[in-house]
């Protein structure tokens, strides 16, 4: 067995020069890079990206529709029912039916709420769907808006934060709690009071939290704040008003999604 290497601990005062902590420091640098390393190598063990995701072989049973993948289908067949978002969409909305007891009453859940479940084509759809989603050019083969997937427990799929917010991806941890996260930008735009327009930047956090037992994903969290509002760059409140998503404010890997221009109101 190798031996397992551990920073000594001393009394210092018997020490007459540095040469000592020298070695000590270089030592618990090779540690921490150890560390870091392996924690890089965790947190891409767990993201799957978008270029080459038709070739994968991961079988999603669903699709959680995050905010950065719904902006780069921002166009006149958005919700299209021929295309695979707005058929992603469509099923969310129609694919439950309510349940009903033998007296044909509705049944309710333990919150009080009406009691409902999938139609039995439910699966298959979302399977036949998410096929399509992986075939899409935009997704899986512009390299510009490659995107990080992660997939969580029960087979849903998440998409987490664009390839180019990639230094924005942290770890932390607890002995409960395995977090990774990353952020991109969100900006919108709508008609205001006064024939004015006003604009509004977010800031997206995305949240994996992964149980250290395992390393099963448990689930995938989005948290908005705004950090930047005020008016929109002089249009009126009837001009087209932009809403898209963007990886970071500034610096070469600036990535912003097509987005959509809207001309009605907000």
């Amino acid at each position: 067995m190798k031996e397992q290497k551990k920073l000594r601990v001393t009394n210092y005062d018997n020490f007459k020069n540095a040469d000592f902590f020298i070695k000590q420091y270089f030592e618990a640098k090779k540690m921490l890079k150890e560390v870091d390393d392996f924690f890089e190598s965790f947190i891409m063990s767990k993201l799957i990206e978008s270029n080459g995701f038709g070739e994968s072989s991961i079988k999603p049973k669903s699709i959680d529709l995050g905010e950065w993948l719904e902006h780069m289908h921002y166009d006149d067949n958005y919700y299209h029912p021929t295309t695979w978002l707005g058929k992603i969409q469509d099923l969310k909305y129609h694919g439950y039916e309510y349940v009903y007891d033998e007296n044909g009453n509705h049944m309710k859940d333990k919150r009080g709420g009406w009691l409902q479940r999938k139609k039995s084509n439910y699966d298959e759809k979302m399977r036949e769907y998410i096929e399509e989603l992986k075939q899409d050019d935009l997704l899986n083969k512009t390299k510009k808006y490659n995107t990080y997937y992660v997939i969580d427990k029960d087979g849903v799929l998440y998409d987490f934060v664009p390839v180019a917010s990639k230094d924005s991806i942290k770890i932390d941890f607890t002995k409960k709690e395995i977090k990774i996260t990353g952020k991109y930008y969100h900006y919108h735009e709508w008609g205001a009071q006064w024939g004015q327009s006003k604009s509004c930047m977010d800031e997206v956090k995305v949240t994996i939290y992964i149980d250290p037992s395992n390393n099963n994903v448990v689930k995938v969290l989005r948290d908005a704040k705004t950090i930047q509002e005020g008016n929109a760059e002089g249009k009126s409140y009837w001009d087209h008003h932009e809403h898209y998503c963007v990886s970071s404010l500034t610096g070469d890997n600036r990535v912003k999604t097509p987005g959509i221009k809207d001309n009605s109101r907000h």
